[in-house]
């Protein structure tokens, strides 16, 4: 629901705030994104997630971040934004999920 989302936006804040240094803030940044997106809070959790792909301690954070951004720009059909959030990745670890969305904005182009 929107109030929960709120709250934990609140708290993923605080952690950026208050120990940005530590991973648990890029963590906290995932973990509001989604509750936002969730609570249909769309342009929130956006912020969060560019916020982790920014300053997240771990690359792995930074990559999960991306591929969120991207499914977020698909959604609202920025699929040139997205190809470039996507091409961003260079996790080879990422490489399936990037692909498989890389594919489905192929798709999507075609089918305007």
């Amino acid at each position: 629901d929107s109030k929960k989302a709120e709250q934990i936006s609140k708290d993923a804040q605080a952690l950026q705030n208050d120990f940005s240094m530590t991973p648990y803030a890029g963590r906290a940044a995932l973990f509001a994104a989604r509750a936002l997106h969730q609570a249909k809070q769309n342009e929130a959790a956006e912020k969060q997630l560019h916020w982790a792909m920014a300053e997240a301690k771990e690359p792995a954070i930074k990559q999960m971040a991306a591929i969120e951004i991207a499914g977020l720009q698909i959604e609202r059909n920025a699929l040139d934004d997205a190809k470039k959030t996507l091409e961003a990745i260079n996790d080879k670890g990422f490489d399936g999920l990037k692909n498989t969305m890389l594919g489905d904005i192929y798709i999507a182009k075609k089918k305007k």
